[in-house]
């Protein structure tokens, strides 16, 4: 699965190491992408982690998600 996220200001690169590494250590997230030109991260994982899951991990490393309706969730 793919799931595509819009954050702002994840510029500096240690927000996007957090972000990395936040991410990373949820079971079943095999790749996090960090694409501060368009204001997201893509992240590819199997489908035992959740959107939620995921959102929520954002939200306790200090990231918030924008609006909803700017939230995708892909399968690939």
């Amino acid at each position: 699965m793919k799931t595509t996220v819009k954050l702002q200001d994840v510029m500096s690169c240690g927000c996007r190491n957090s972000i990395h590494k936040g991410l990373g250590e949820l079971n079943g997230v095999f790749g996090v992408r960090v694409e501060p030109q368009y204001d997201r991260i893509v992240i590819d994982h199997t489908d035992e982690v959740s959107r939620a899951e995921l959102l929520s991990r954002l939200e306790k490393l200090g990231y918030e998600p924008l609006e909803e309706e700017n939230l995708q969730n892909r399968t690939k």
